[in-house]
């Protein structure tokens, strides 16, 4: 495997392909590090001293919320000077305005709005079993997916008043369709190197010589991109937990997914850490998809030009068309049901759903099939494992076999 991976650092292309990968990351981490999280060692200090206190949470949501009042007469009252005079906790009563917010809206989440949105929807639930099981005909689909809810949800989930940062932000700035589109380009271009280089050169019939030799010969390029691959992943996941932390404030990992208020409805029992890790393994995945299939496609053509346009286009259209109906979910128009529709069928069936999981964790995401209530994670990433495995599987048995080659 060392040796090719040396074998594609031994072209300039490969240092070409990798800057313009670091450069597209460079922007983003300028664009991240513009972002202004002053005030949150304070907010964390006045989070802790609410912890600390004996009063109980449901009075200090109240004092809180006279607190807020106050502050806002206040700066109706002083203008601009409201900007300028020091405050209790912050450096200006401006400061503190955001503080009080801040632990009054984390009071309130954590207090009536998760627990009573939980129970709303256990309410909800059981009056449509309900209402189903009335009917002469129940559909036991429904029935299924409301008891599916209930057990989901009628869970403890052990919120706590802790800071735990903007992940949202965060992931804004790190997971986007632009470094998506460039990391699918480097990948494409980096596997049909490897997979063509042989031929290229002319020592095409001479790596070719034995089954065996085919074998191990595929074994190491394909793990030598692989490796690549994994790497600059890896490395792109450490710089996004580190500005994450640093300018974010993203932290207290071990506590519940659903301490972001955007994951409220999220079904399942993980923590911050869990969810950081699932969302890099399948990115991982679907990038070690991309090689497979790039790998399948350079070894059936056997032609640089028609393996990298046949592989771009087969990487870059399907994740065109799923960002295509996201943003139409986010305007007014007349169909947005139907485009709402059209994404959510999509995320089921196109790997590169993967590539941006949110929408996966943010709500009930079920889908019945055959019967069974499989969660669409769950789906896309046995769909993206299958086609991994068999354009892998596809690129083996084809690995040499003879052909006429225009080298």
């Amino acid at each position: 495997m060392i040796s090719e991976i040396k074998k594609l650092f031994s072209s300039p292309f490969t240092y070409v392909s990798l800057l313009i990968v670091f450069a597209f990351l460079s922007v983003f981490i300028v664009n991240a590090a513009r972002t202004d999280r002053a005030a949150d060692k304070t907010y964390e200090s006045f989070l802790a001293e609410i912890n600390s206190s004996n009063m109980p949470e449901d009075e200090h949501i109240l004092k809180l919320h006279n607190d807020i009042e106050s502050l806002n007469m206040q700066m109706v009252e002083m203008g601009d000077g409201f900007f300028s005079i020091q405050g209790d906790y912050g450096e200006t009563l401006a400061d503190d305005l955001v503080i009080f917010y801040g632990a009054y809206n984390l009071l309130e989440y954590k207090n009536n709005q998760f627990p009573n949105n939980r129970k709303q929807i256990i309410n909800d639930s059981i009056y449509k079993i309900m209402e189903e099981e009335q009917k002469e005909y129940p559909n036991t689909k429904v029935i299924k997916s409301n008891e599916l809810a209930i057990k989901k949800y009628n869970k403890a989930v052990p919120l706590e008043l802790k800071n735990v940062g903007d992940m949202e932000s965060m992931q804004l700035y790190f997971d986007n369709t632009i470094w998506e589109y460039a990391m699918i380009a480097f990948i494409v271009m980096l596997t049909v190197r490897m997979f063509t280089v042989d031929i290229s050169s002319g020592a095409y019939k001479m790596v070719h010589s034995s089954r065996m030799g085919r074998r191990h010969l595929f074994t190491r390029q394909f793990l030598a991109v692989s490796s690549i691959v994994t790497v600059i992943a890896i490395i792109a996941a450490l710089i996004q937990l580190i500005f994450g932390v640093a300018l974010f404030g993203v932290s207290n990992f071990f506590l519940p997914l659903q301490m972001y208020s955007e994951y409220e409805f999220c079904p399942f029992s993980i923590s911050i850490a869990a969810f950081l890790l699932i969302k890099f393994l399948c990115k991982l995945l679907f990038y070690i998809m991309i090689v497979a299939v790039t790998a399948m496609v350079s070894i059936m053509t056997r032609k640089q030009f028609i393996s990298l346009i046949t592989s771009l286009v087969v990487g870059v259209a399907p994740l065109v068309t799923i960002t295509y109906y996201f943003d139409q979910t986010t305007k007014d128009s007349g169909d947005i049901s139907t485009k709402f529709k059209a994404y959510d069928n999509l995320r089921g069936v196109v790997p590169h759903g993967l590539l941006n999981i949110r929408r996966y964790f943010s709500t009930f995401d079920y889908i019945n099939l055959l019967g069974f209530h499989i969660s669409r994670i769950a789906l896309i990433l046995s769909i993206t494992a299958l086609i991994t495995i068999i354009c892998s599987i596809v690129a083996y048995k084809n690995y040499g076999t003879p052909k006429e080659v225009a080298v």
